[in-house]
């Protein structure tokens, strides 16, 4: 990674507090479905109930908090796409973590995606972007 595709600090001290088992966790526990569609093995909880949970994941790890709170926006996000897309996302894993980027330049050429993202929290172990 170049020096100016790095993380911002902030976004460095966060991903390098997390571990493999803290990340496997965080899957296996639910905390990234609560805004998942429950027809594709989400809670599908309201806002208020997934702003509470978060609130409490981070009081005990902020760091997880955070991730649970991106992965959780990136579902909602792909439950407002087609049905297809959801299907394609969650079929064959209901407990599939998703990341989003905003504000990047990126190109699709025949199934590539190049271009430039300052952070995509969430991108290293999510099974889809």
């Amino acid at each position: 990674m170049s020096e100016s595709n790095t993380p911002r600090p902030a976004v460095r001290q966060i991903l390098g507090r997390l571990t493999g088992e803290s990340i496997a966790a965080l899957r296996s526990s639910g905390a990234c479905r609560i805004l998942q569609p429950s027809q594709h093995g989400g809670l599908a909880l309201p806002v208020d109930e997934f702003v509470w949970a978060v609130c409490e994941l981070a009081t005990v790890n902020g760091s997880l908090g955070w991730l649970a709170a991106m992965h959780n926006a990136a579902a909602y996000e792909v439950s407002h796409l087609t049905p297809h897309a959801g299907r394609q996302v969650w079929d064959a894993d209901p407990d599939a973590l998703i990341a989003v980027a905003h504000q990047g330049s990126g190109h699709l050429t025949i199934g590539r995606l190049t271009g430039r993202w300052g952070s995509v929290v969430g991108s290293e172990e999510c099974d889809w972007l």
